[in-house]
């Protein structure tokens, strides 16, 4: 018993030494942190200026390039000889090409140089295998009719290096599009410029581009935007997203591989849409700190243990082991658990209890927190599906387009957490309204995974020129290649003109939307039978035309509303949806989607749904109406 008190002693009195002990580090480490935040900054500062200054470069080399080329009748090989001259004024380009549009010269041609050991190889990427029209490359500043950087890719069958290009469109003497020339960046290069800064130990130097993908990093063996700082737990953004919003910073983070706490500085690259982050471990705070601090350790414990032991000698002549057990009854019949039985030795009674205390001690307290770790792990796995379902719907569009002639509203209900119903509408490069409809097979995590990577594919080539049906024709060649998982998606595209009075649509196996004119007549589209998106590959899909009427109300909708169940098992169906929208003819499209929601809700009188549902109401016509 001596020697517990003796213990307690060491408790208080080391406690108070190591108050004393923290508060001098937590305020040298902040002065050491200022410290070492401002060398972060300016490494930022130098590394972003050094980027920006050789991207601009390279920039102003290819739109010079495209400027030399605009406007005039040229052939692939004068086209040639001017990137031969922009490669050899331009060291940060590893390579230049100019790919013609096929109509403008009447075959497909892409003469292309770039850097192999100490000269230039030539390459032409029309030929080989290699069909240049269907890279990002090409159809992104082809698409959106201005200058632009893509996404790093490997390019195979062209410089084959890791690489990132600027694209930007030229035009023939008669002003139309004429190809694309463009400059490629090697991301080794990145690399290397992030590898020179004078970071601290531990210290990671990373570049995302607009898009969120990891372009170049510090420390060898960091491939993706898995192998990023983490946020800290209890942090609502995440770093990815705050650094693709181009947003700038200094946040708590924590190494994702070793788990290793620190911060991260970021901020965006003035000259394009990429951001730099540098993460600075604790450790490199902590390295001035610790021996200092050792020191004063130990001159505290010489003076605990001193105290400890005067202690044990008063303790000695004055406690007794009935006493102490009699406390240690106390605190066990008070739930405290962490206060351990104190032992004694021999075999003797106060032996004896001491050790069966102990033994119900120990049982409880692992019981305890074996109840603990379960409600940990419940808590947590409610916390990432509520995350996932905040992510999926920010997937969806966050206001829906609106003129005179057309207005748009969607609601969206997963039987889950999470779900694989979607829907879109946005204003396409000519001003066309595009319309979607997707249901992908199953629910849960899977199908909104699935979901996300369908309506970013779809996202892109809506806004390009193509029909409907040559949209679905792509997205099934891409999703059905190499599908192991066996999902697939219905989808009903639409593109709308209002201005012609002319509607282009296409279905993959999706149910038709409901049409409901001026008069009150309510009818389906007329859809041809398809197969789902991912099903087969190669599949041909066919655009249907509706000549538009003087004003309409339509209902895209997923299975889950026409196939919600009523608790004596019918069907809720399409004749009853019809039904309910030709009461709605006037109807705003909120109020109209407000409608059909309550209607199935009610319908089913409290039983969970079966399937997600999603639905999308569009207003056509003059003074579309609006609910304020």
């Amino acid at each position: 018993m001596a020697r517990r008190v003796a213990l307690w002693v060491l408790f208080g009195a080391g406690g108070v030494f190591a108050g004393v002990l923290w508060m001098g580090y937590v305020l040298t480490e902040s002065l050491l942190q200022e410290q070492v935040q401002r060398t972060v900054d300016a490494q930022v500062y130098q590394a972003g200026a050094e980027v920006d200054a050789r991207l601009g470069d390279a920039e102003a080399a290819v739109r010079e390039l495209a400027a030399r080329l605009s406007f005039r009748t040229l052939g692939p090989e004068e086209a040639r000889g001017a990137l031969e001259r922009t490669l050899e004024d331009n060291p940060t380009l590893y390579g230049s090409c100019a790919a013609f549009s096929p109509a403008s010269l009447g075959r497909p041609a892409a003469p292309y140089l770039f850097r192999r050991g100490d000269g230039l190889t030539y390459r032409d990427l029309s030929r080989g295998g290699y069909d240049y029209r269907n890279h990002p490359w090409y159809l992104l500043p082809q698409g959106l009719d201005q200058p632009c950087w893509s996404e790093p890719y490997f390019d195979e069958g062209g410089g084959e290096v890791l690489m990132t290009t600027f694209g930007v469109p030229f035009r023939d003497a008669q002003g139309r599009f004429a190809g694309v020339v463009t400059g490629d960046v090697a991301l080794e290069w990145l690399s290397d410029l992030l590898r020179s800064l004078s970071l601290p130990p531990g210290g990671v130097a990373f570049l995302l581009s607009g898009r969120g993908k990891l372009l170049a990093v510090s420390v060898p063996g960091l491939t993706g935007t898995e192998d990023l700082p983490r946020m800290r737990e209890g942090k609502a953004e995440d770093l990815r997203r705050r650094m693709v919003g181009q947003d700038r910073g200094t946040l708590a983070a924590e190494n994702p591989r070793t788990g290793e706490p620190g911060r991260v500085t970021f901020g965006p690259l003035p000259t394009n849409d990429w951001s730099l982050g540098v993460f600075v471990p604790r450790s490199a705070l902590t390295a001035v700190l610790v021996p200092l601090h050792r020191r004063l350790a130990l001159v505290a414990l010489g003076g605990v243990l001193f105290l400890a032991g005067a202690a044990l000698l008063v303790a000695r002549s004055v406690v007794r082991p009935v006493k102490v057990l009699e406390g240690a009854a106390q605190e066990l019949a008070l739930g405290h658990l962490l206060v351990p039985v104190p032992e004694f030795p021999g075999d003797d009674e106060p032996a004896r209890l001491a050790r069966a205390l102990e033994t119900a001690r120990k049982d409880l307290l692992r019981y305890l927190e074996e109840q603990e770790r379960d409600a940990a792990e419940r808590a947590r796995s409610r916390t990432e599906l509520d995350l996932a379902a905040r992510i999926q719907k920010g997937l969806l569009p966050a206001a829906f387009p609106r003129t005179e002639t057309f207005a748009v509203a969607g609601r969206l209900e997963a039987a889950r957490e999470v779900g694989g119903d979607l829907y879109d509408a946005f204003l396409d490069d000519r001003g066309f309204l595009f319309l979607a409809m997707g249901d992908v097979a199953g629910k849960g995590i899977p199908a909104a995974l699935f979901m996300a990577a369908v309506r970013t594919g779809m996202g892109v080539l809506g806004r390009s020129a193509l029909s409907p049906a040559r949209i679905l024709e792509r997205l099934n060649d891409q999703f059905s290649r190499d599908n192991d998982t066996a999902m697939f998606v219905t989808l009903f595209l639409a593109r709308v003109d209002p201005v012609a009075g002319r509607c282009v649509y296409a279905s993959a196996g999706h149910p038709a939307p409901v049409r409901v004119t001026r008069s009150g007549t309510a009818s389906l589209f007329d859809v041809a039978p398809a197969l789902p998106v991912g099903a087969i590959p190669g599949t041909v899909y066919r655009d249907e035309t509706l000549e538009l009427g003087e004003e309409e109300l339509w209902v895209l909708f997923t299975d889950g509303v026409t196939e919600a169940f009523s608790p004596g098992g019918e069907l809720f169906g399409v004749p009853r949806l019809e039904e309910l929208l030709r009461s709605q003819k006037a109807a705003s499209p909120e109020e109209a989607v407000d409608r059909v929601v309550e209607a199935v809700v009610s319908f089913e009188d409290g039983q969970d749904p079966s399937d997600d549902r999603a639905v999308l109401a569009v207003r056509l016509g003059p003074d579309s109406p609006r609910r304020d």
